[in-house]
């Protein structure tokens, strides 16, 4: 090493974070990089005009799932036919196909063309970023480097970090195995005499757990284990939100032989993220979260419908998921029969051209006036089956690709460890001026039958992909964007709804890439999930973004308050303003007020809650999430009242009592103070929402 000329430093190549550090002062220095923190996304993306890295391709990973890339250094050094590179496979957006040498291949869209990388060159991309962070840091070029990979790589994982690393430009001077680079980091080395050492690596999505025995400097490698699929779903049903800066909530939910749930945990992630009851920008909305994961508690999966509360993506800012919609509800009364009406239920069977069952179609039910009601997926065999319709309804199925990530253990009919089809077309059945109508019976199945899609139009394909946030005012109009794949100017674009015109459409990128529209929903339509619909006359083909519309309710005004200042707490005051609903809730400094009485559209009443001497601001939140703030609004003078006195606890039972449990209560004391304050009102409130709209029928 005596010809290594040049600055050298220590990298990190994580499955989900990389790191960089330098040796300087006789310490190891962990470099911030451009937002000035000391873990970067191992994240690649690509779009129309750049390649991002790090922290700027994670963001935006929520609205360019096909084409960002993660988890890059699970694919590296290993052949496509690897069983855990089929199994991963599952869990991505993105594409990845058998290349040469039978090397994984991942295809993403770049600048309107279809490119094709090696997992050694999505590493390489990281390694480039973590040298600019190093470089701008030092000031200086830096040309060399050590990089860490778990004690378990093979031979050819370790070549292939080392090629990552010279297509970055970079001298890998050694490569290390992570736990021998931590138990030097810790000085373990210097110990003297011999020692065994157990390391455990908590990465942000592997788990490795290394037993080393230590003498005089050398290292070696007794045993490795641990679970290389932390945030994955696993066959418990781990599921939660992804939003755009990662994991949010999970809930573990364990299931009996017979199918009840023996047991379940909700677990809100506020250590990374910031959570808040009114709708601020930057925080995740609690109620939102904890609903969804509420979801998973009693056993809901997660909705393949854009938009519904058991969507499995969060926003930061966003209050729109606060209760559950059709698809949800219907899912719900499903799972728990015994309340509410059965409905009616459709059933069938999708094949392709040649009569094989298609698997992993996306099979959604919209209403006659074009509301998304549920959707389901179609199993092994192509069956498919739809629950909880309502019979005196007219509905079309919709049979599509699936769009979007698919997790095998999040589809409940049986299709697990297989591969999806989506090579066809998006097919219309019924409806829509179909002369084939779908007659419904309460607590009767209408089979269908065989439903045949048709072949996906080659070379070029139609789609409306993406996941879509896109909310409409009723009698009012906005411009949406939609990401698709080889529309055209010419081709006709429609909402499910008669009741929403699209005006001013333009279709631009490489290959119909971009589509901008104007949309207008009429003011006397009904609230509720659309979608949008794009048909070529010429081909006969037609693509559909499910869900991929929502139609709101005119958002709250808060215009005045009856009093802008209060000498303490527990007065009433009034709120003046406009579009109040029914059940709006008041929430003032994340604090949510209990007392609230909605007398009119224009006016509420509330009671202030006990607060310090301040300022605050004054939140209005209709049933359906929509909130509007009076900022600084409300002067608290004086003093606070102390807190009423804690009841003493109820004697416990008596030893050995029997009889059946009742419901667990839920309780935050007031005292406590972290990031979701205000919790211990909503979420026995959410428990009751949950419980309430399993019985209700919409």
């Amino acid at each position: 090493m005596s010809n290594v000329t040049g600055e050298s430093v220590g990298i990190d190549l994580g499955t989900t974070y990389s790191c960089v550090g330098v040796w300087q002062n006789d310490r190891v220095e962990i470099i911030a990089n451009d937002q000035g923190n000391r873990t970067t996304p191992s994240y690649v993306a690509f779009n129309e005009t750049e390649r991002l890295i790090g922290d700027a391709a994670k963001n935006q990973v929520a609205m360019n799932a096909f084409n960002t890339v993660f988890d890059a250094k699970r694919l590296i050094g290993r052949k496509f036919t690897d069983s855990a590179v089929q199994s991963d496979m599952k869990h991505w957006p993105f594409k990845v196909t058998s290349g040469v040498g039978g090397k994984p291949t991942i295809h993403v869209q770049y600048r309107g063309e279809e490119k094709t990388f090696a997992a050694e060159e999505i590493s390489s991309m990281v390694l480039i970023k973590m040298k600019e962070i190093a470089e701008a840091y030092l000031g200086k070029d830096v040309n060399n480097a050590v990089v860490t990979v778990p004690a378990y790589f093979n031979d050819s994982q370790r070549q292939a970090t080392k090629d990552a690393g010279s297509i970055a430009g970079l001298n890998v001077l050694r490569i290390i195995n992570e736990p021998t680079a931590a138990a030097i980091a810790y000085g373990l080395d210097k110990k003297g005499d011999e020692r065994n050492v157990l390391i455990f690596d908590l990465g942000g999505g592997t788990f490795d757990v290394s037993l080393l025995t230590i003498e005089e400097g050398i290292f070696e490698v007794k045993a490795t284990a641990g679970d290389t699929h932390l945030v994955f779903f696993d066959g418990n049903n781990s599921s939660g939100f992804f939003g755009n800066s990662g994991l949010v909530a999970v809930t573990p939910v364990s299931f009996l032989t017979d199918g009840r749930i023996q047991d379940a945990d909700i677990i809100v992630n506020s250590r990374d993220h910031s959570f808040a009851v009114d709708g601020r920008p930057g925080a995740f909305d609690v109620q939102s979260v904890v609903t969804h994961e509420i979801g998973h508690f009693i056993g809901l999966d997660h909705s393949c419908v854009g938009n519904t509360t058991m969507m499995p993506f969060a926003f930061q800012g966003e209050v729109l998921q606060r209760s559950l919609e059709e698809d949800d509800r219907i899912a719900a009364s499903v799972v728990y029969p015994g309340f509410g009406a059965a409905g009616a239920t459709v059933a069938g069977r999708v094949l392709d051209d040649n009569s094989n069952a298609v698997r992993g179609a996306h099979v959604v039910a919209v209403r006659q006036d074009g509301r998304v009601a549920t959707s389901t997926l179609s199993g092994n065999n192509g069956t498919f089956r739809i629950d909880g319709l309502d019979p005196a309804d007219v509905y079309s199925i919709y049979i599509e690709p699936v769009d979007g990530p698919v997790v095998a253990d999040n589809l409940s009919t049986g299709i697990s460890g297989q591969q999806v089809d989506i090579e066809f077309g998006t097919t219309v059945y019924g409806g829509f001026g179909s002369p084939t109508d779908i007659v419904l019976s309460s607590g009767v199945t209408t089979d269908l039958g065989d439903i045949t899609v048709r072949d996906r139009a080659q070379p070029q394909k139609m789609n409306l992909r993406g996941i879509s946030r896109n909310s409409v005012e009723r009698g009012s109009s906005a411009t949406i964007t939609l990401t698709t794949d080889g529309l055209r100017s010419t081709d006709d674009f429609s909402c499910s709804s008669p009741d929403v015109a699209l005006s001013a459409i333009t279709v631009s990128g490489a290959f119909g890439t971009v589509v901008t529209m104007r949309v207008s929903p009429s003011a006397s339509m009904l609230p509720g999930i659309y979608s949008i619909r794009v048909h070529r006359a010429s081909t006969g083909d037609t693509a559909i973004l499910t869900g991929g519309l929502e139609i709101r309710d005119p958002a709250p005004a808060v215009e005045s308050l009856s009093s802008s200042q209060v000498d303490a707490a527990g007065e009433a005051l009034q709120i003046f303003g406009a579009e109040f609903k029914d059940g709006a809730r008041v929430v003032v400094h994340d604090t949510p007020v209990e007392s609230v009485t909605v007398l009119n559209s224009g006016q509420l009443n509330f009671v202030t809650p006990v607060l310090e001497p301040g300022r605050y601001d004054v939140v209005v939140l209709n049933p359906d999430g929509q909130e509007s703030r009076l900022s600084q609004a409300l002067d608290v003078v004086g003093t606070a009242p102390p807190p009423a006195p804690t009841p003493a606890p109820a004697p416990a039972p008596a030893a050995g009592g029997g009889g059946g449990g009742g419901g667990g209560g839920c309780s935050v004391s007031p005292a406590a103070t972290t990031p979701m304050d205000g919790l211990g009102g909503i979420l026995p409130l959410l428990l009751l929402l949950m419980l309430g709209l399993r019985v209700r029928r919409v």
